[in-house]
């Protein structure tokens, strides 16, 4: 089969989003002819490797906000080398940019275009505004946000949702017809191989991977620390995406003498995250908002328990006393340190069969059994897909909306950052 696999993130950026994207396409590559396309400093053919070409376009923006450059240019470069590689798929993950672009070529060859939901579709704006909604938030969700997405939905032939809550949800927005459970794939075997410390050492190491923003509520880790013995140290590893919640939450650290127990280690290239894991005794989550949290996924296949507040991903992974502990968004933090506590008082041979459960539970998102479940879903719908037909009005006004934020974007890129800034500085205050 041949398969085009989108993003709209650079390489190291976006998340797990971004990275299920990357990961993919090199996992699908090993059985089949991949055309991964993604945003670039150039456009053209970055890298053929085996099954695998790389295609970049030339992109504005930087780190985490980038956008493909839609200029007749690039859109000849793009269009001419799908052409060349005669996909029997493409499969996006972002619902907006080169994504929906190419969605409308793919209508119009009669091509099945996938997408993977790696938001929840009702909580879309909450992504971005993680605090209680406020009035800009619900105009931004119901005059912007949800009519866009419906539509999206309308011109995806099959939509893979992450597990039962994303399905749930999708629901709401396109045909239960169109809806795959799929989740995300993992490399369980780099993982598997992490070594697993002894719960008996002096210091007792806990982790949270995820950038420091207020949606992954690490202010939350920080108050239950203040409950835990002075061997307990929390290492946070993450870019600070919200420089004002990062200065909160620091101020909150040193109001509780803390500045010892808590490391900020930064970014740390993907590759390199396995090596923390293998230090950590327990790895601790109080996000709010997780469709299906990759780190969480590389936590359990490295054989570390979670200690996690409710949310979908813990809610759907995490079994009290089998591989950590699950507790009600509202829980109080002594209460979040008691779990964690509760962990670390077990002996070897206990600890050890915790480890072992969590080693057990990623099973299923190995990428071999992923695969398997992702082109059985290409293969059923592209033998349902009929021949190409005319674009329809909708298609075409998502078309047009996405070159028009392409061709401003990088006339507006300055504008966009302080107003985004503008917000966070808002939201802080309310």
């Amino acid at each position: 089969m041949r398969i085009v696999v989108l993003t709209t993130f650079k390489e190291g950026y976006g998340s797990g989003t971004g990275r299920v994207a990357y990961d993919m396409a090199y996992a699908l590559s090993k059985e089949h002819e991949v055309a991964f396309i993604r945003p670039a400093d150039k456009t053209g053919i970055l890298e053929k490797k085996g099954k695998l070409t790389v295609f970049g376009v030339k992109s504005k923006g930087r780190n985490h906000i980038t956008l493909a450059f839609w200029t007749p240019k690039n859109k000849k470069a793009v269009l001419e080398f799908i052409d060349n590689f005669k996909p029997d798929v493409i499969h996006s993950n972002e619902p907006i940019n080169l994504d929906t672009i190419l969605m409308k070529y793919a209508h119009e060859k009669g091509i099945p275009f996938f997408y993977t939901g790696h938001i929840l579709p009702s909580k879309g704006v909450a992504f971005f505004f993680p605090a209680k909604t406020k009035i800009f938030e619900r105009i931004i969700y119901y005059l912007i946000f949800k009519p866009y997405i419906k539509e999206y939905l309308k011109f995806c032939d099959g939509v893979v949702a992450l597990n039962e809550f994303s399905k749930n949800d999708h629901k709401k927005f396109t045909s239960e017809e169109k809806l795959f459970i799929i989740p995300n794939g993992k490399d369980l075997d780099k993982y598997k191989k992490a070594k697993i410390p002894s719960i008996k050492e002096d210091k007792i190491k806990l982790l949270y991977v995820g950038h420091i923003i207020p949606r992954k509520n690490q202010e939350y880790l920080i108050e239950a620390m203040k409950y835990l013995p002075e061997n307990f140290e929390l290492i946070l590893v993450g870019n600070t995406l919200n420089s004002i919640y990062f200065n909160k939450v620091k101020k909150r650290i040193k109001e509780l003498n803390l500045e010892k127990r808590v490391v900020f280690a930064g970014e740390v290239p993907h590759e390199e995250i396995v090596k923390y894991f293998e230090q950590a005794h327990i790895f601790v989550s109080a996000a709010l908002l997780e469709v299906q949290s990759l780190v969480i996924l590389e936590s359990l296949a490295t054989g570390t328990p979670v200690v996690g507040l409710s949310n979908e991903t813990v809610d759907e992974l995490i079994i009290d006393n089998y591989n950590g502990y699950r507790l009600e968004k509202d829980a109080d933090p002594k209460e979040f340190a008691k779990r964690v506590l509760s962990i670390a008082n077990l002996n070897e041979d206990s600890y050890k069969l915790l480890c072992d459960n969590c080693r057990e539970t990623a099973k299923r998102f190995d990428w071999r059994e992923v695969l398997k479940k992702t082109t059985e879903m290409y293969k059923t719908v592209k033998e349902q897909k009929t021949q190409p037909e005319k674009v329809p009005f909708g298609l075409n006004v998502l078309y047009g909306l996405n070159v028009a934020l392409v061709v401003s974007f990088g006339f507006f890129y300055s504008i966009f950052e302080k107003i985004i800034t503008f917000i966070l500085r808002l939201k802080m205050l309310i």
